[in-house]
């Protein structure tokens, strides 16, 4: 596809790949535009079967990140590496009363503390000068470590999580007191999902961050700690302690111009726990801090519309748009606004553009669909639940959609064929059962339909619901 593309190989470079086999492919040169940056960067010559990937390189590139916990990406700020940081950058070790220099293999370690392939990259400035670390390591057990931690943070880019922890823990025999490689091997284990040693690792860190002798680098430290630390507990689902650790990194952040990230997690925690007018007052520092951003713009809409403030969703959602009008998600979220509000008309509109802008998506269909069935269209509703359903056939929620809306129409036999579906992909679905009954109590069969709202009262459903729906039985 790249040579279609009219993009020629330059040179050919040797890569490991993540099971530690080395292989040699060609590489290009290409510009590129994500998320509305656009940029150079290298692209891999590899046969058609391969996954298409959007590697470290591309993402540094362009100043993005990967926030795992919203699945989305994210931008950040780059690091300078000027002469005055160099000249200041030393740190004096109690064991042998030399100064050793923090060069720029200090800044690359500090720079993916909060490494790009699992949360977002915090922007510190520990490349200012510190004096007195007392790590009690020697000189070149210390550079040795520092080495280590780059390793690791490098196998970590590549997703190689397991080698990233080898290397963190031998920094950690290395330098026990230094708390960067426990930022780092906490780091790896959120890459890994394994939660609870992240939050171990990074609470170590935050103990360690007090031997740093200088206050602002021992500010800078243990900011980064709680912030690995929230993210852990954001991504384990503990919203209360998430939220807590943000805040704390905040107050410790006053002063830092990449605070905006902090805001931006704990905003979300909120808005996940429930505290939407919390969540709403984060993300307005957000956009105070970083006004053209449309994803900040997006993640308050998102909080409005939760709490039904469906006018100030769509303003939000409006300026996403302006800022980057070729985002499908931006419009079918004011789309989805709109349907929330009543105007079906404006948001069929708004999902018409979604479609366009991502016809191989899903998403967009289902929105479009459930559209159509709020104005009673049904049969243009069940046409767009069928062609989300070609995009995805496994996703239990389309059948029982599409079951509804034959339902609707009097059309039982085939809602239960639907919902029979729905059912085959997840057992659980309490709602598929419910409804189910509901048609099979239509078709007469009341055997059916009591055996089904049991089921669907054992999963969790409303029991309210379905001691109503089975006195209705004859």
């Amino acid at each position: 596809m790249l040579r279609e593309l009219g993009i020629a190989a330059r040179r050919r470079i040797r890569s490991e790949l993540a099971d530690g086999s080395i292989v040699e492919d060609p590489i290009g040169e290409v510009r590129v535009r994500v998320e509305g940056v656009e940029t150079t960067t290298i692209v891999v010559f590899v046969d058609d079967s391969a996954p298409a990937l959007l590697g470290a390189y591309t993402l540094e590139g362009a100043l993005l990140v990967v926030d795992p916990v919203r699945q989305r990406l994210a931008p950040t700020h780059a690091l300078r590496y000027g002469k005055r940081a160099a000249h200041k950058a030393t740190c004096s070790m109690q064991s042998n009363k030399q100064t050793v220099k923090i060069t720029d293999i200090l800044n690359k370690v500090v720079q993916r503390m909060v490494p790009a392939a699992v949360v977002l990259v915090v922007s510190l400035m520990l490349t200012q000068a510190f004096t007195g670390c007392n790590f009690g390591d020697a000189e070149s057990d210390f550079d040795s470590s520092l080495k280590y931690i780059a390793q690791a943070n490098e196998h970590h880019s590549n997703g190689a999580y397991d080698k990233a922890i080898a290397d963190s823990n031998r920094a950690i025999e290395l330098s026990p007191n230094n708390p960067l490689p426990y930022m780092t091997r906490g780091n790896a284990y959120l890459g890994k999902e394994e939660f609870d040693q992240a939050i171990s690792d990074h609470s170590t860190a935050i103990d360690l961050s007090a031997t740093f002798a200088n206050h602002e680098v021992a500010l800078q430290a243990t900011y980064t700690a709680y912030y690995g630390r929230g993210t852990a507990y954001s991504a384990k689902g503990e919203y209360d302690l998430a939220a807590a650790d943000f805040s704390v990194a905040i107050d410790l952040a006053r002063t830092n111009p990449d605070s905006t990230v902090a805001h931006d997690s704990r905003g979300y925690a909120y808005f996940r726990k429930g505290d939407n007018g919390k969540a709403i007052a984060d993300y307005s520092v957000v956009i105070a801090l970083d006004p053209d951003n449309p994803e900040n713009y997006l993640w308050r809409g998102n909080v409005y519309r939760a709490n039904g403030e469906y006018d100030q969703a769509i303003a939000d959602y409006a300026t996403a748009i302006e800022l980057n009008p070729s985002d499908a998600e931006n419009h079918r979220l004011r789309g989805a606004a709109f349907r929330e509000k009543g105007e079906y008309d404006r948001a069929l509109a708004d999902l018409d553009k979604a479609i366009q802008l991502a016809p191989d998506e899903a998403i967009p269909y289902i929105s479009r669909g459930l559209t159509y069935s709020r104005k009673g269209d049904y049969r243009r509703a069940i046409a767009d639940y069928d062609k989300a359903i070609r995009i995805d056939p496994n996703d239990p929620s389309l059948y029982r959609y599409q079951g509804s809306a034959y339902a609707s129409l009097g059309e039982y036999k085939n809602a239960v064929s639907n919902y029979d579906k729905a059912i085959r992909f997840d057992v659980n679905d309490a709602e598929s059962y419910y409804f189910r009954g509901v048609s099979q109590a239509q078709l007469g069969n009341v055997n059916e339909a009591r055996r089904d709202y049991n089921r669907a009262l054992s999963l969790g459903f409303d029991q309210a619901t379905v001691e109503k729906a089975v006195a209705e039985l004859p």
